[in-house]
C-alpha cells in the first residue's frame, strides 16, 4: 500500500491518511532516476504521478488533444514500475508471491483525470463518454496484473461527483437551472461520474467470479463524498462552503481557472476543515479522514479493511 502527497497540494491525500491511521511508516517514493534499496520499499511503494492517467497519452494525441499536462506515466507504466520493485525486493518467486499475498493494494482512485483532461479542453460530453469502457477496462488488467503476480486483498475506489467539483462548476458556470440537482451540482456530469462506478462495479464482480481465492472491494468514493455535501453540518462542513474551494484564484466557487492554489499571492481560507474541497480539484484533508475512515472500518467498503487485518 502506498502513501502519497502530490508536487501541487501540501495536504496528505487518502492514502497518506490511512497510513497515519495504520500508524505505519510513510513508504518510500519512487523516484525516476535514484537508486533504490530493498529496505527502503519496507512499508511499501509509492508510484504516485501528478495529473496520472489510466489510459495512455499516445490515445490523446491521437484524439488531438494538447498533451503538454497529461503525463507519459499511465497506470500501466506505474504496473511495470511495481514488477521492478517487487523484483528488486524478492529473489524469488515464492517470496515474492508471499509478499503479494501478505498486502494490501489499493488501485486508485483513478480514471477522474482521464475525463478531467478532455473536459477542461473543451471536449463534449459525446466525446468523453466513448472513453469510460477503456478506463474501466484497463483498470480491470491493472486488477489481474497484481492478481497474476500473487496478490489476494485489493480495493478499487470508484471516482467521487465530478458534477459537484469546484473547478467544474466554474469552468461550466451560468447552465439553465436544469443542468443542476438540488445539491447545486452538475447532473449531467455526475451521470457520468455513476455510469463509470456501476461498470467499474460490475467489473469488479466479473473478477471475484473470474478469481474466487482473492478478495476484490469496491469503495463507494462517490456516496461518501456526496453524503458529506447534501449534509454537510452532520460531518462538520460548513453549508456556505460544499461547493467552494479553499484555496483558488476567486470567482464562483472561487476556483478561477487562471490562478491555482499553488500560484504566488493566493491565499487559502483560514479554516480548511470547514471546507470539502482544497484546491478545486482535491478534496481537503479533513474530507480524506473520513474517506479513509470509510475504507478502514466502513461503511464504505465491504468487508472493511480493519476486518481483513490479522489482531492476534
Amino acid at each position: 500500500m502506498a502513501g502519497a502527497v502530490t508536487k501541487t497540494t501540501p495536504l496528505r491525500l487518502v492514502v497518506a491518511v490511512l497510513l497515519a491511521f495504520l500508524a505505519v511508516t510513510a513508504s518510500a517514493y519512487l523516484q525516476a532516476k535514484s537508486p533504490a534499496t530493498k529496505g527502503d520499499f519496507r512499508y511499501g511503494a509509492n508510484f504516485a504521478v501528478a495529473s496520472g492517467t489510466l489510459l495512455n497519452q499516445l490515445l490523446f494525441r491521437k484524439k488531438h488533444l494538447n498533451v503538454d499536462q497529461i503525463t507519459p506515466y499511465s497506470l500501466g507504466i506505474q504496473i511495470g514500475w511495481f514488477k521492478k520493485v517487487l523484483a528488486a525486493i524478492a529473489s524469488t518467486d515464492v517470496q515474492r508471491r508471499e509478499i503479494m499475498a501478505s498486502s494490501l493494494f489499493l488501485v486508485g482512485e483513478i480514471g477522474a483525470n482521464d475525463y478531467n483532461h478532455p473536459f477542461f479542453q473543451n471536449r463534449t460530453l459525446g466525446f468523453v463518454r466513448p472513453l469510460v469502457p477503456r478506463v474501466i477496462r484497463s483498470i480491470a488488467l491493472s486488477v489481474e496484473a497484481l492478481i497474476k503476480l500473487g496478490a489476494k486483498n485489493i480495493y478499487v475506489p470508484g471516482i467521487f461527483p465530478l458534477g459537484c467539483v469546484p473547478r467544474y462548476l466554474y469552468f461550466y458556470r451560468g447552465g439553465e437551472p436544469g443542468d443542476y440537482d438540488s445539491a447545486g451540482c452538475l447532473r449531467w456530469l455526475n451521470g457520468l461520474t455513476a455510469d463509470h462506478n456501476r461498470m467499474l462495479k460490475g467489473k469488479l464482480r466479473e473478477l471475484g467470479r473470474a478469481h474466487p481465492g482473492v478478495s476484490i472491494t469496491y469503495v463507494d468514493y462517490y456516496n461518501e463524498v456526496l453524503s458529506l455535501i447534501t449534509r454537510p453540518a452532520v460531518n462538520g462542513f460548513a453549508a456556505g462552503t460544499v461547493l467552494r474551494a479553499c484555496c483558488g484564484g476567486g470567482g464562483p466557487y472561487n476556483a478561477n481557472l487562471t490562478l491555482h492554489c499553488s500560484d504566488p499571492g493566493v491565499v487559502p481560507c483560514p479554516d480548511p476543515a470547514k471546507y470539502v474541497s482544497w484546491d478545486g480539484l482535491h478534496m481537503t484533508e479533513a474530507v480524506y479522514k473520513i474517506m479513509a475512515r470509510g475504507m478502514l472500518d466502513g461503511p464504505f467498503a465491504t468487508p472493511s479493511i480493519m476486518s481483513k487485518c490479522n489482531h492476534s
